[in-house]
């Protein structure tokens, strides 16, 4: 999931790119790009909270 969403967003700098041609690519790619942005986010924290949940466990082993 995480490698769908960063091409997504760098997809969307390409039609950034392409906006001079056409003004449909500069909706479509800061569309595509917020969506896929906040996505990434989102799963990099659940990711997280997971592996620090792992770490405290780890920890507590320990002892």
């Amino acid at each position: 999931m995480k490698n769908i969403l960063s091409w997504a967003v760098v997809l969307s700098f390409i039609l950034l790119f392409l906006a001079g041609i056409s003004h449909v690519f500069v909706i479509i790619g800061l569309t595509l790009g917020i969506i896929s942005v906040v996505g990434l986010i989102i799963i990099l924290i659940i990711e997280r909270i997971k592996d620090r949940e792992k770490e405290d466990e780890e920890d507590i082993d320990k002892y």
